[in-house]
């Protein structure tokens, strides 16, 4: 989270100072970014070395995961923490998405039509063991989450039923278990559409963060 350093400075004119007074009453709203889900530590954000795999698993199916959260706070989404890494260099070439989805039941409701939809391309990502983590900006019409609402979020394979990509979702590092947090892996058979879970993963990590616009005060109060 960035913050904004003003320099005080002394103002002798009456008329500067009725001037900002002025510019104060018709200040646009500002947004501030808070968090609605983390799962981050603090030294280290996550665990550097190990991950869910997302891409080809040898077997003809493409692996795709998905961790459940859920919104602590009421905010319009604004940004996308995560943890991803390359298993190896060169083994993500091309580009993959990941999404944000509503909760169906305990399961991601669509993979279609989700809530919102990133882009990552799979050549800038860190090798695993890196500590570098990746933003992900939203900037579709104005999307709110609900406080105590579960939603998922999924990382997909760059394409199916027969990927390249060798992504991994880095772990959390604070002790985070399947049985505090809803996790799957989602299997999408090789030669069909068809996508199944299976539940019970170590939830990775990443945060979601939103803002909510708040009004500058008028003088005087």
């Amino acid at each position: 989270m960035k913050t904004n350093n003003l320099t005080q400075g002394t103002f002798k004119s009456a008329a500067r100072l009725g001037l900002l007074a002025l510019l104060a009453a018709v200040a646009p709203a500002v947004s501030r970014a808070s968090v609605v889900y983390t799962n981050f530590g603090t030294s280290p954000l996550f665990n550097t070395t190990q991950g869910n795999e997302i891409g080809p698993d040898g077997l003809g199916d493409d692996l795709a995961e998905a961790d459940q959260f859920t919104a602590a706070a009421t905010l319009n989404l604004s940004t996308i923490e995560i943890a991803l890494s390359c298993v190896n260099t060169g083994l993500c070439p091309n580009s993959f998405a990941v999404a944000l989805e509503s909760d169906d039941a305990g399961s991601p409701a669509n993979t279609v039509t989700p809530l919102a939809s990133f882009t990552v391309t799979g050549s800038t990502l860190p090798i695993l063991g890196s500590s570098i983590d990746q933003t992900l900006t939203y900037s579709g019409p104005t999307l709110t989450l609900d406080s105590g609402t579960s939603y998922w979020l999924v990382v997909l394979p760059d394409a199916a039923p027969v990927g390249t990509d060798q992504i991994a979702w880095n772990l959390n590092s604070i002790g985070q278990t399947s049985s505090t947090n809803n996790t799957a892996t989602a299997f999408a058979g090789g030669g069909s559409s068809d996508i199944f879970y299976a539940f019970g993963d170590t939830p990775s990590a990443f945060e979601v963060d939103g803002a909510s616009a708040t009004s500058t005060p008028e003088p005087g109060t």
